[in-house]
C-alpha cells in the first residue's frame, strides 16, 4: 500500500508542476509589462506638467515685461525693456505717439522664453491710451 501512494504522489505531482511553472511565468509578464505601463504613463504626465509649467511662466514673462514697459509711460522713460531672471529672459518694446486729441496712443510688444527642461516662448501686444494720466487698455493679444 505504502508503493502506491508513493506512484500515485508522483504522477500528481509532476503534472501539477508544469501548470504551475506555465502560470508563474505569465503572471511574471503580466507584473511586468504592468509595471512598464505605470512607469511609461507616469513619464508622460510628468513632461506634460513640465510643458504646461513652461508655458505658464512664459506667458507670464511676456506680461511682467509689457507691465515694465508700460511703466515708461507713466514716469516718461524707455519703453524698452530687457531683463534676465533666474526663469527666462523678459523683452519689451513700445511706441506711443499723442493724437490730435491730445490723448497719447500705445501699444506695447512683450516676450518671455523660460529656460529649464521645456524652454519656452510667449509673446503679448499691449494696445491702449493715456487720457487725463491715466492708462486704459483697448486690447490685448497673446500667443497661448
Amino acid at each position: 500500500m505504502w508503493s502506491s501512494t508513493r506512484f500515485s504522489r508522483r504522477a500528481h505531482g509532476e503534472g501539477e508542476r508544469g501548470y504551475a511553472l506555465v502560470a508563474s511565468l505569465v503572471l511574471a509578464i503580466l507584473f511586468f509589462a504592468l509595471i512598464t505601463l505605470v512607469l511609461w504613463e507616469s513619464t508622460m504626465r510628468y513632461r506634460a506638467a513640465q510643458r504646461f509649467r513652461a508655458r505658464v511662466v512664459a506667458q507670464t514673462l511676456a506680461e511682467n515685461a509689457a507691465e515694465l514697459a508700460a511703466k515708461g509711460l507713466g514716469d516718461g522713460s524707455s519703453l524698452i525693456v530687457s531683463v534676465e531672471t533666474d526663469e527666462g529672459t523678459l523683452k519689451a518694446t513700445g511706441e506711443a505717439s499723442p493724437d490730435s486729441e491730445g490723448v497719447v496712443r500705445f501699444r506695447i510688444a512683450g516676450e518671455g522664453t523660460t529656460r529649464g527642461a521645456q524652454p519656452t516662448r510667449a509673446t503679448v501686444t499691449v494696445w491702449g491710451r493715456v487720457e487725463a494720466g491715466s492708462v486704459r487698455l483697448t486690447r490685448t493679444k497673446h500667443s497661448q
